[in-house]
């Protein structure tokens, strides 16, 4: 099949191939003209030449004022990995570079933590997220922009000059940026020079990597192109994760003479960039161990009967995985396949009742361990601090090398950039202007098999099946896909941005006077006006579910459980005659699996008998982007206007360097609501053509944003005298992120995220600038930050009102799930819900005091809860649809809904570079920081417990929502599903207020070093390594009573977890092999003494692990570069 990119590059690109040829007859013709002056072209201040850096150090940057200036002039806290870095450590992208950064983390397979927060069960994101999978001083993801444009576009060193990162907000470079910082890709430019390379690079696992890069002078200091090619394919430890890598880049350099002078210059760039990346991503924590615990003295080895196994009290027992509540379970082995039913429906009669011989039973399985905990009511539960626990004997799995969904996921991303830069400087570069025209398209998305929260290795326990027949699979291990969180996930994103700069200089050092020179010194003033455009369209589907055809379940929404085609992946055989899991040797699924329709046994019950019924499965992950039944949409867009004015001075023969910026956004955010609803219930019609964004009536937002800074340098006559020079820094800046988008469980607009940091702090250089040591102070604060991906339960806040309202309207009339009547009341009512179970089991005749009892809590709970319909603009926000009548819930969360959070940071930075010879260069940092959540969202809070009071200390909080059972007896209320799921949730981030960070890490070092020889025998040979250390992190607290008896977090006395030390090596050579060819290899150890460590992320209340994260294993590459 023809790649892609090269579809998308015959279109978007069809003069390649001529510019090409182009380039390569032209070189001999630019030879041989006739050079009648030598030009010196003085570079324009926007723009930087990364030719200037020398080893690790660079001199100058564009991240301070948007204009050239000397790092030593800048405040603000900017560290620059220079190219000869890049490839010194073999870091090709963020997850192999950012690891030696100072005060910044970075997730992924190497990296340095894994980012996903302290809930119960951490499924890393990172492997769907193109660029955010960093942290920066513990707040939040750094911005990932290219050439200092926001970007979605993963950076990688083919075309890559130098990586800037700004730690803190800094609204001169991005008002609307994010307050932990921006990591910027200086993307290459073309030179005028004739010059190429070839890189051949192999590496661990079979990885194979091929790059070209060439320029070619069409005219000569006139008119320049390069052309970029890669292909990367990286494999991992884990078979049979991968990631194949393709882009194509082009960039053009125009400085027409006959637009320049000897007092004025102008210049033309442009650049684009297509790739397509495909993966299958490794995981980065082992799944969930649901096994071991079938072998302990509670369950020991125990089995079960299908019609009777939810009455069996066993805390380790529920919805097998946390995944089967309800749907059909289709059984996927090398020697069988099959498909049995879950639970019993209401089929073919809905409005009847079911045999009470078949009713009582649901398949059931091994909870994860917080399961467990909150079953058996362990201290600490209620505040939900219980974590599900990893496998960790590889014995059992391997998990380091096996992934273990095997074929059945992927991740993607594409995208095309263009930018195109119109310059033109004056008077010996006094003044200038830049006007730009950036575009960038990108589009990603992922599929999963296992639910985030049921990437689990299990045993099956069902000795029978829901009918009664023998389970063939009893005792073997298995792993559980679809449902829940197992979906297809779309997003298309378009920028576009417009931006005009303009600067100007006062300079009083050409001034006749002397004196008012020295003091008045020079004076940069810089303006700025950009317009940006942000589009947004995601969607998101179940890659199958059970069909309309399939008429047991069909009434039931899409995304429900009872819609749920569960895939049972049988891993190995029976262990019923094993004495423990360990040595089970469980291999990975090996094959692509998609559920097929066929036929099923289910329970009719107007027959009253076990009827083999057509069972319907909808494959839609193999249908057409448009035709495919989507779960969720959203369309959103943002037009954001910014205008910003800086002025920097250099006063006293520039040894003070004050700055002043000032920066106003406007950002309007418009979204197309919630889409009509689809042909299927619980979908949406993502082709409705009345789905549009509005043209006007959005979300605005407006705010403005100071920093400021100044350096002061000791003048150079104490540096001539002392033999070394001293600066101090000051920095305060912040950033206003302006987001309309963002909304509250209403649907109303939330304040904008914003950030503030303040730094101080010297730099010593000595040795002609050989060594630089600076030393940073900090505090930064970012508010109004996101923080609902720590929270559990989200979903249920709008789910809660559907179910329960339709329940209650259902109970009300005898219909559905409460079609069952157990008897009348003494007033002559039927009683649908079911009295609580005696202790002898028969439960086929109730007295009538029984029947009364049930009675007074249904009446009373029908009552209470349709007394009390939540807002209208609650129902909208939630798309509850026609709720008044219990239409149910297609919405489990409103596009752009967030709660919000502060977060604090403190700490200190050292970075050195020292280059004692021109043969050795040596870089270190190190960073302490101290991070912790403040303020939780009061919106969100004070609707989360107002509705819990109502479900505590009402009647509403007794409307069964599946049934006629009562909660935690077949059946589940609104108040125990709340207080389990959406309490829970609260309950644990409100103990955290004021504690650590996850993963927070008190000090982090990094050490490189690097040795070339110039001459004798090693003449060419370079070798070099690098030490990262860091110290345990902060992993979890114990639970302890407050002064009111509630549980909490003991916040003072963390648990820690694990120190890491990570030693890289290298060695390379370099040699010509001919006049015009140069030749360098290089080999590359990363993680060299790699232990096969498991690093714990989370812990239980007693300190004992919860999950970990598996750490990097060793790899190493060989990498061959031509230049010529």
């Amino acid at each position: 099949m023809e790649s892609k990119i090269a579809a998308r590059l015959s279109q978007t690109v069809p003069g390649l191939a001529t510019l090409i040829g182009v380039a390569s007859i032209g070189t001999p013709f630019v030879l041989a003209q006739d050079v009648e002056d030598d030009e010196v072209y003085e570079l324009s201040p926007f723009t930087v030449d990364a030719s200037e850096d020398t080893g690790y150090r660079a001199t100058s940057t564009l991240a301070g004022t948007r204009l050239k200036s000397s790092l030593k002039d800048v405040g603000s806290s900017i560290s620059v990995m220079t190219g000869e870095f890049l490839s010194d450590t073999g870091s090709n992208n963020a997850e192999d570079l950012l690891v030696y950064a100072p005060s910044t983390e970075v997730a992924g397979q190497g990296g340095n933590f894994l980012g996903e927060g302290s809930g119960p069960n951490l499924d890393p994101t990172i492997r769907r997220e193109p660029v955010s999978n960093t942290r920066v001083r513990g707040l939040s993801a750094a911005d990932n922009t290219r050439n200092f444009y926001l970007s979605d576009i993963p950076w990688d060193s083919y075309n890559v000059t130098r990586i800037d990162l700004q730690r803190g907000p800094n609204s001169i470079l991005f008002g609307i940026g994010s307050p932990a910082g921006i990591v910027n890709a200086g993307l290459q430019g073309a030179s005028f020079e004739n010059e190429g390379k070839v890189g051949v690079d192999f590496g661990s696992y079979g990885s194979l990597r091929l790059t070209g890069n060439f320029n070619r002078v069409l005219i000569e200091d006139e008119l320049a192109v390069r052309v970029a090619l890669l292909n990367d394919e990286r494999k991992y430890r884990q078979d049979p994760a991968f990631r194949d890598d393709q882009r194509v880049f082009g960039a053009l350099d125009w400085r027409p003479k006959s637009l320049s002078s000897d007092s004025y210059n102008t210049e033309l760039s442009a650049n684009f960039e297509t790739g397509e990346v495909d993966s299958n991503r490794p995981r980065l924590t082992p799944p969930t161990d649901a096994i071991t615990p079938w072998f302990n003295s509670e369950l020991n080895k125990g089995t079960f009967e299908g019609p009777t196994a939810t009455q069996l009290n066993n805390d380790w027992l529920g919805a097998p995985g946390q995944r089967v509540w309800d749907g059909v379970v289709n059984v996927f082995d090398p020697d069988q396949q099959g498909s049995f039913v879950t639970s019993i429906s209401r089929w073919p009669n809905p409005d009847a009742g079911i045999d009470s011989s078949v009713s009582a039973g649901d398949i059931v399985g091994i909870q994860a361990y917080n399961n467990y905990a909150t079953n058996a009511g362990l201290y600490g539960s209620s505040i939900g601090a219980f974590k599900s626990k990893s496998l960790t004997d590889t014995s059992i799995f391997d998990f380091r090398n096996q992934l273990i969904e095997g074929p059945n996921k992927s991740e993607f991303n594409e995208f095309d950039s263009y930018n195109v830069t119109f310059r033109q400087n004056f008077f010996d570069n006094k003044f200038g202007y830049e006007l730009a025209y950036d575009k960038q398209s990108a589009d990603w998305g992922y599929q999963t098999f296992l639910a985030s929260d049921a990437a689990v290795v299990t045993v099956d326990v069902m000795e029978t099946l829901m009918d009664g027949s023998p389970n063939p699979n009893v005792g073997r291990p298995f792993t559980i896909g679809g449902g829940g969180s197992a979906q297809g996930y779309i997003q298309n994103r378009d920028r576009e941005v417009m931006r005009a700069t303009a600067y100007g200089q006062i300079d009083f050092t050409e001034s006749a006077n002397d004196s008012l020179a020295r003091i008045l010194g020079k004076h940069v003033f810089t303006a700025l006006y950009s317009t940006n455009e942000i589009d947004d369209v995601t969607r998101t589907w179940s890659p199958w579910f059970l069909g309309q055809g399939y008429g047991p379940n069909n009434t039931s929404a899409i995304g429900q459980a009872a819609r749920d085609a569960i895939v049972y992946s049988y891993l190995g055989d029976s262990l019923a005659g094993a004495s423990s899991a360990a040595g089970a040797h469980i291999g990975r699924i090996q094959n692509v699996i998609v559920p097929q329709s066929s036929t099923v046994r289910a329970w009719d019950n107007s027959a009253n008998q076990w009827v083999n019924t057509p069972l319907e499965i909808v494959h839609a992950s193999g249908m057409s982007e448009m035709d495919r039944p989507y779960r969720t949409a959203s369309k959103l867009n943002r037009e954001i206007d910014s205008y910003a004015l800086v002025w920097q001075g250099y006063l006293f023969d520039g040894n003070f360097v004050p700055m002043v910026g000032y920066r106003e956004d406007e950002d309007t955010a418009t979204n197309a609501g919630n889409p009509p609803g689809g042909s299927l219930p619980g979908t949406i019609d993502f082709n409705d053509p009345n789905w549009v964004i509005p043209s006007s009536g959005g979300n605005r937002e407006k705010g403005d944003s100071l920093t400021t800074s100044g350096v002061l340098h000791m003048p150079k006559s104490f540096k001539d005298k002392l033999g070394f020079d001293l600066s101090f820094h000051y920095s305060k800046s912040e950033n206003f992120q302006p987001d309309a988008s963002r909304i509250d469980v209403f649907g109303t607009p939330v304040a904008s995220p914003n950030g503030e940091t303040e730094d101080y702090g010297f730099t010593v250089s000595a040795f002609e600038d050989r060594l630089i040591l600076k030393v940073t102070e900090y505090e930064t604060i970012v508010r109004n930050s996101t923080a609902g991906g720590s929270i559990g339960g989200n979903y249920l806040i709008g789910a809660v009102e559907a179910w329960g309202q339709k329940a209650a309207i259902d109970a009300l009339n005898g219909r559905g799930s409460f079609s069952t009547v157990f008897g009348t009341s003494s007033s002559g009512e039927d009683v649908v819900y079911r009295p609580a179970r005696r202790l002898d089991g028969d439960d086929d005749v109730y007295t009538q005091a029984e029947l009364d009892e049930a009675y007074a809590i249904q009446s009373a709970a029908i009552n209470a809860w349709l007394a009390d319909p939540v807002p209208g603009n609650f129902q909208d926000a939630w798309a509850l649809g026609d709720y008044a009548n219990g239409a149910g819930v297609t919405n489990f969360g409103p596009a752009g809904l967030v709660v919000t959070a502060d977060t604090i940071s403190k700490g200190t930075e050292f970075e050195l570079i020292y280059n004692p010879t021109e043969n050795l260069t040596i870089s270190f940092n190190a960073s302490e920081t101290s991070a912790k959540q403040e303020n939780l969202a009061a919106g969100y809070t004070e609707w989360v417990q107002s509705r819990w009071d109502d479900f505590a200390n009402t009647p509403q909080g007794d409307i069964r929502l599946w049934g006629p059972g009562p909660d935690g007896d077949g059946g589940e209320s609104a108040r125990g599903k709340y207080s389990r799921e959406t309490m829970a949730g609260l309950n644990f981030w409100t103990a955290l207020l004021g504690s650590d960070v996850p993963e927070l890490v008190k000090w982090r070092y990094n050490a490189v070093v690097n040795y070339t020889f110039t001459d004798g025998r090693f003449d060419g040979l370079n070798i070099g390594g690098s030490l990262r250390t860091q110290d345990a992190p902060t992993v979890g607290f114990p639970v302890i009573d407050d002064a009111d008896g509630n549980q909490t977090y003991d916040v003072p006395n963390p648990y820690k977890g694990d120190s890491e030390t990570n030693v890289d090596f290298w060695v390379g050579y370099e040699t010509s092999l001919s006049d015009r060819i140069d030749w360098r290899v290089q080999l590359n150890l990363r993680n060299a003494f790699e232990s096969s460590e498991l690093y714990p992320v989370t812990v239980q209340p007693n300190g004992s692990a919860g999950t970990f994260r598996i750490g990097a294993p060793t790899t190493w590459t060989i990498s061959n570069t031509f230049s010529f």
